[in-house]
């Protein structure tokens, strides 16, 4: 049987922590562009080719351009992080990873060889101007692979205006590195430029005319407002102009009057600096690889270093505050299916931490979102290796922003992974833990639950054999309550008598008789509940199986103690009930233990008569000694934020106290777990 994955939410809203963001810029760019992508190119060129999406690629096996076929806008995020690396490590030469300015040098040279090479090709030409393009194709422009030269099909104008920037940031830099490779860098920069034009106060790409057609155009604006700062960046646009233009956007964002503003409605608002900066997001998986789970902590305060690095103009009275409350309703709102065509889900992996200083509110869909966007961006199985996250493959049209189907699966994944990051991170977590002793206890939770596995479970699509379910899980462990009799035994103690409430998120293909399930407290039938068909195309085994939660049951005034709560599948359709998460809601001084794996053990928080850490924060190894005097047994574990187990060991326990000296962990916070025979030590470390 697998373990269903358990959280357990203090019933409180935390306090509000709201941090200058913009106090420490400096340090903050150092931090976040610190290895600078190094990792990422080297996994992404060790064919000596540019990057490819293998996914995308795969559909393109019977086209000429599969063989060369790539995908420009990551080249465009990796030379952006690349370059602002060098420029952290030239300001912070104690930072020892990414690249040296030289070898940088040497890698865009190389770089620009592979560009021309492939503008060399006939293929890349827009029949309807004659300029060359690269191409992203997007599947599902037409529900068909490109044939022929048909450029609205095959040309994504996104994508050029991502390596528009990329090209221009690494032109910026070379103009006192390497002249005559910066000129060169301009030279190629304006053969991938399809251009702008303002006509009647609107903003226009492409050739003189359209080229792609007044849905794609407007498909094109709803992607962003990257092709402003593109603009920006390259001197097209004057700054009065950008700001007429971005003020045009947000009025139509507000007010909904075209697709496109509807679209931008839902598109974050960090500023011009930060929306050129939004290729480091796509970095963010392998950024923490290197340097751990801090690595884009200081996004938001990054905002001036990159504005002033990049010479573009602030962005006057919005600012980044503003920015998380726009974010908070686009990543928290659900999952939207993609009404053309029915077997694939425009999915918005959501996050509970957005707005600064509100964590694990007590609201179950906003924690569950949160455990849902890290098991996505997490979990290999279904992540792409070289971005970390989900492939292109897998989720269709949910890469294009086309009028309704306004939300792009790429963009909300990375920029609520670096959100997530960076409010996890370093000094901004420190301060709400000294604001709330409670959450302790919840960032506990957080780690043992990233500590389990996946299981697959639900229905197939009965056409293609797809896996269904788990579009919308937490990434953990779920069960599959598959037959009449299944059931779920969990076991949690309380220091008091407390109310306790839960809810289930749940996923069910359902035939039409349905599933009922019973939850029972200690043996005791407290509510039977019904669920529905969470199916996507509102059939059984034709769509996406998605997770909601059910109403929360009362589960009654219970006394201090030991407790089980058990969920029974008593009538099914067939096809079951896969669980994925049980919210146990409870005043969080009440909680004593929680155990995902069915089985009790004391939960207390080290003291100093106990347990002592030291020193802490630590620059080198970290100590842990232990006074007791009984002899037993104890095991220390030390994980990071990504729930990893970093440092294990075991030892005896003497009388004059044990001692371990945990070496080696990069800088970062970790939480460190030292279990006895009968108690379970929980604290944080810090390392720096």
């Amino acid at each position: 049987m697998k373990n269903i994955l358990v959280c357990l939410v203090a019933g409180y809203i935390l306090g509000a922590v709201t941090p200058a963001f913009g106090g420490n810029g400096s340090d903050s760019l150092a931090v976040v562009a610190a290895n600078g992508g190094l990792h990422f190119l080297r996994v992404m060129l060790t064919d000596n080719c540019l990057p490819r999406n293998s996914a995308t690629e795969l559909e393109l096996t019977n086209n000429s351009l599969s063989s060369e076929f790539f995908v420009p806008a990551q080249l465009g995020f990796w030379i952006t992080a690349a370059v602002l690396s060098v420029e952290a490590r030239q300001e912070y030469p104690e930072l020892t990873f990414g690249f040296e300015q030289d070898e940088l040098v040497l890698q865009l040279s190389c770089i620009l060889n592979q560009l021309e090479s492939i503008l060399a090709s006939d293929v890349y030409i827009d029949p309807l101007t004659g300029k060359k393009a690269l191409f992203q194709v997007y599947y599902s422009l037409t529900g068909q692979a490109p044939q022929g030269t048909d450029f609205e099909a095959t040309v994504s104008m996104l994508d050029n205006l991502y390596l528009i920037v990329g090209l221009q940031t690494a032109a910026n830099w070379l103009a006192d590195i390497d002249p005559i490779l910066q000129t060169q860098f301009e030279a190629t920069l304006q053969a991938f430029d399809l251009g702008m034009w303002l006509e009647e106060d609107e903003l226009y790409l492409g050739a003189p005319q359209n080229p792609i057609g007044g849905p794609k155009f407007d498909r094109i604006l709803s992607e962003g407002r990257l092709a402003l700062v593109a603009g920006l960046a390259r001197g097209e646009l004057p700054w009065e102009t950008f700001l007429q233009l971005h003020r045009q956007s947000q009025f139509a964002s507000q007010n909904a009057l075209t697709s496109a503003g509807r679209a931008v409605a839902f598109l974050p608002f960090f500023g011009t600096a930060l929306e050129t900066y939004v290729p480091t997001l796509f970095l963010s998986s392998e950024l923490n690889t290197v340097l751990g789970p801090n690595t884009l902590h200081p996004l938001a305060c990054a905002h001036g270093d990159v504005r002033q690095f990049l010479e573009l103009p602030a962005v006057g009275a919005t600012g980044i505050s503003n920015g998380f409350g726009a974010f908070t309703l686009f990543t928290q709102s659900p999952a939207e299916l993609d009404s053309e065509f029915q077997d694939k889900k425009v999915l918005i992996p959501p996050a509970a931490l957005i707005e600064a200083g509100i964590l694990m509110a007590t609201n179950p869909s906003v924690a569950n979102n949160f455990e849902a966007c890290i098991g996505v961006v997490q979990d290999g199985s279904d992540a792409y290796a070289q971005w970390g996250v989900p492939d292109y493959v897998d989720f269709g049209t949910g890469l294009v922003n086309q009028g309704l189907r306004n939300r792009s699966l790429l963009e909300s994944a990375q920029a609520t992974t670096a959100l997530l990051n960076h409010l996890l991170g370093g000094d901004f977590l420190e301060a709400l833990l000294q604001e709330n002793a409670e959450w302790e206890t919840a960032i506990e939770a957080y780690a043992l639950h990233l500590a389990t596995g996946r299981y697959e479970a639900e229905s197939l699509d009965n056409s293609s054999g797809i896996p269904k379910s788990q579009t919308q899980a937490s990434g953990q462990e779920t069960r599959w309550l598959a037959s009449i009799g299944d059931s779920l035994i969990l076991s949690f103690d309380l220091k008091t008598e407390a109310q306790i409430l839960c809810t289930a998120w749940y996923s069910n293909d359902d035939t039409g008789q349905g599933d009922l399930l019973d939850f029972r407290v200690n043996g005791f039938s407290i509510a039977m509940v019904p669920t529905v068909n969470t199916n996507s195309s509102g059939s059984a085994g034709a769509g996406w199986n998605t997770f909601t939660a059910l109403p929360a049951i009362d589960l009654g005034t219970l006394p201090g103690g030991n407790h089980t709560l058990s969920v029974h599948l008593i009538d099914s359709d067939g096809f079951g009930v896969e669980i994925d998460i049980i919210h146990l809601l409870l005043p969080a001084a009440t909680l004593a233990d929680y155990d995902c794996n069915e089985t009790s053990s004391k939960y207390l928080h080290a003291t100093q008569t106990d347990l002592t850490v030291f020193p802490n924060p630590s620059a080198g190894a970290v100590h842990f000694q232990l006074e007791q005097t009984d002899p037993s047994t104890a095991s220390l574990m030390i994980l990071d934020l990504n729930g990893s187990v970093v440092y294990q060991t075991r030892s005896e326990v003497r009388s004059a106290g044990v001692r371990w000296a945990a070496e080696g962990l990069a800088p970062g916070l970790y939480l460190y777990r030292l279990q006895t025979a009968d108690t379970l030590y929980v604290g944080k470390v810090v390392r720096y």
